[in-house]
């Protein structure tokens, strides 16, 4: 396995897949959240940049997207009754196994930034930071 893949089982018989980017001594840590036709290895770029100031980056899939596919298939549909609360405790698990004494960001870009919110509602105590990005708002019509 690539040493860049992350693995989080968040059920007996159910893990995420994602991506990590490090560096040896980082200032903090950044957990990106992707948007709904996204993965974590369309964030390469912005991983670089973080890490080139000082971040370690992680990035979980979600269902049915980027490293959690393995073939065609597994893309079509492939996605678990409750998933958005089963990935919403995915990101708990892997930010539990990062966690150090330096402060730790998220970034929910889209589909991500509701996935961010739920998790910030929930696990709030984790985070040092929230960023949404592309969040929905008022209907301005």
């Amino acid at each position: 396995m690539n040493n860049n893949i992350i693995k989080i089982k968040i059920k007996s018989d159910l893990n995420l897949y994602g991506k990590k980017w490090l560096i040896e001594k980082p200032v903090a840590q950044v957990v990106i959240v992707t948007g709904m036709e996204e993965h974590s290895g369309r964030y390469d770029t912005l991983a670089n940049f973080l890490n080139e100031h000082g971040y370690n980056v992680f990035s979980l899939d979600y269902f049915g997207q980027g490293e959690n596919v393995k073939s065609k298939e597994q893309a079509l549909g492939n996605v678990p009754p409750h998933a958005f609360n089963l990935f919403t405790d995915g990101l708990a698990h892997l930010i539990r196994e990062i966690k150090e004494d330096k402060p730790l960001f998220m970034l929910g870009h889209s589909m991500g930034s509701f996935l961010a919110q739920e998790f910030a509602q929930r696990y709030g105590d984790l985070l040092d930071k929230l960023v949404l990005v592309g969040s929905n708002g008022p209907d301005p019509i």
